[in-house]
């Protein structure tokens, strides 16, 4: 791994909330449309289908499941009746000697997770690139500035994404082309996908990132999407083959799997390609960074919460700072096994907006979020003489005209 990107001052990592702001839902609304919507359209003359739905919508209200709950269940279900069809008492007893019984709830669930499958990639294809580009620009491109005073910066940005949506991907496109308006430097992206010859396309390989190199004049962004993308495909008959995909195609198009980790609870396959790659980055630079800023991040997969369990165990210096509406500090260590005193909370929408509050006179409008992150920066590195006014062992709230309040600090 480059030295440019192991050593990288600050470690940006998005989750669902993150996408929220350009009309993506969120795992709860999702699951919400997908019951009024598309599980009436699925069901629609078939009474016993519909009894099935009208079950497990009553069950996911009463549990407050969202679509990670329903994955987990119908996946559950699914591993379940093959496995007790099998069994010679379930046999007997249940299904009266007939293992066809069970025929009819396999089907059913079946349908319903394609038909989930189907719909989160179609979904998650779809994004806004002009409407991406004016939310991802204070990172994508104005990092450098923002940060300018962090020792050793450097002009690589580290993103670390959950999500298989092409928000980034989107905003980094209308972000590479040069604004005479503004004098910041183009965005040039790292992905994982990348030209190789005698190949048509694109092919995703970890050479991407290994001998990644930063670029003068530009602003150099390394993104890993450590759960897939929907613009991912692995080639069935020759699984080492990951190849680009149009957005257009839907799920599984032709001789491709997508590639994404659906949003369960469960275990994941992370020590599969591309997968792999993913996580393996992730440990390597929070061993040596002092910063994570996790956004839009419900800390539920258990895979993640450990790798930064253990990088906050093996590196003292090492911060987190989580973003979110509804976020609080300490909820979020307890969910990752950290002491709440090396977690800041940002109590606040995941957006730039601007307010007319200087901190510095030669510096640019301050903005709320990507202020207060600087400041967490500057306290993590030690910066003399910064403001301050967020601190780790605390949440702040932070209102729209920039002011911070401050609640449930611990020492």
């Amino acid at each position: 791994m480059p030295r440019s990107v192991l050593t990288s001052k600050v470690v940006f990592l998005t989750g669902a909330g993150a996408s929220v702001p350009l009309g993506l839902p969120d795992t709860k609304r999702f699951l919400d449309d997908f019951f009024q919507v598309d599980c009436r359209e699925l069901a629609a003359g078939d009474a016993d289908l519909q009894e099935y739905l009208s079950g497990l919508q009553r069950e996911a209200v009463a549990g407050g499941w969202d679509v990670e709950n329903m994955l987990d269940v119908l996946q559950g279900d699914r591993k379940a009746a093959d496995r007790l069809a099998l069994r010679p008492m379930f046999l007997k007893r249940a299904l009266n000697g007939n293992p066809a019984a069970v025929g009819p709830f396999v089907a059913a669930t079946d349908a319903i997770l394609e038909l989930l499958q189907d719909k989160l990639v179609e979904h998650f294809s779809a994004v806004d690139a002009e409407r991406a580009a004016d939310l991802y620009r204070p990172i994508l491109q104005d990092y450098p500035d923002w940060f300018s005073d962090i020792p050793n910066l450097g002009r690589t940005v580290l993103i670390f994404t959950l999500n298989y949506d092409v928000a980034i991907e989107s905003a980094a496109t209308v972000l590479q082309r040069r604004d005479p308006d503004r004098a910041k430097p183009p965005v040039r992206l790292v992905d994982g996908l990348m030209d190789q010859d005698g190949v048509v396309g694109r092919r995703w390989s970890p050479r991407a990132f290994y001998d990644y190199s930063a670029e003068r004049g530009r602003s150099n962004v390394v993104l890993v999407k450590i759960h897939g993308s929907v613009r991912w495909g692995r080639r069935v008959a020759q699984p080492g083959v990951i190849a680009e995909l149009a957005l257009d195609v839907g799920r599984d198009p032709g001789s491709y799997e997508t590639l994404v980790l659906y949003p369960t609870a469960g275990p994941k396959p992370i020590e599969q390609e591309p997968f792999h790659t993913g996580y393996r980055l992730l440990a390597s630079c929070l061993g040596h960074t002092r910063l994570l800023v996790a956004i839009g991040t419900s800390f539920r997969d258990a895979e993640l919460c450990l790798l930064i369990r253990d990088a906050m165990e093996d590196n003292p210096l090492l911060r987190l700072v989580v973003v979110g509406p509804d976020l609080v500090h300490s909820e979020a260590a307890k969910r990752v096994g950290v002491s709440p005193i090396r977690v800041a909370g940002l109590r606040t929408k995941f957006g730039f907006p601007t307010h007319g509050k200087y901190d510095h006179p030669d510096r640019p409008t301050y903005q709320s979020l990507m202020g207060g992150v600087r400041e967490l920066a500057r306290a993590a590195y030690d910066v003399k003489q910064y403001p301050g006014s967020p601190r780790f062992g605390a949440t702040s709230i932070v209102s729209e005209d920039g002011l911070w309040r401050e609640e449930g600090a611990q020492s």
